[in-house]
């Protein structure tokens, strides 16, 4: 069995990305985490592009902390299998920041996403997500209920 299809090794690399490095700030620790060819697919309208790498999710990342400087992500659900982590997470925080195309709204956000993580050589190699987009632009005014 190869280090693909440790489950507990795979999660572990999950809980790392969101813990260390999403809510605790150390996004040095992302190419340790990410392979050089890591690609964030999106599959709804935010982020709207993939990103590529470690330098790419940084970028993302950082883009979040301007936005919404208190940002965390909590993770509800997580299930492995293989070389596959699925994790079920909530993010929230306060927008005061610029998000994208988004002026502040001084609002708090909450936002549900669906990541669907593959593994490779014990690190993240791929990241399908599924965001709540319309959610989210609800709460940024972008449309109306």
């Amino acid at each position: 069995m190869t280090d693909d299809y440790n489950i507990e090794l795979n999660k572990t690399v999950v809980k790392r990305l969101l813990g260390e490095v999403f809510n605790g700030r150390n996004l040095d620790l992302l190419p340790e985490i990410l392979t050089s060819d890591f690609v964030l697919n999106p599959l709804a309208a935010f982020p709207p592009e993939k990103e590529h790498g470690p330098e790419g999710m940084r970028r993302l990342y950082e883009g979040f902390f301007v936005g919404i400087p208190d940002v965390k992500a909590e993770t509800l659900t997580m299930v492995a299998e293989g070389n596959t982590v699925m994790v079920y997470d909530r993010f929230g925080g306060t927008h005061d920041g610029q998000l994208g195309p988004f002026a502040p709204t001084g609002k708090q956000l909450f936002w549900n996403v669906m990541h669907l993580y593959r593994i490779r050589n014990g690190k993240i190699a791929e990241d399908n997500v599924l965001v709540d987009a319309l959610g989210l632009m609800r709460q940024v005014g972008a449309i109306s209920d």
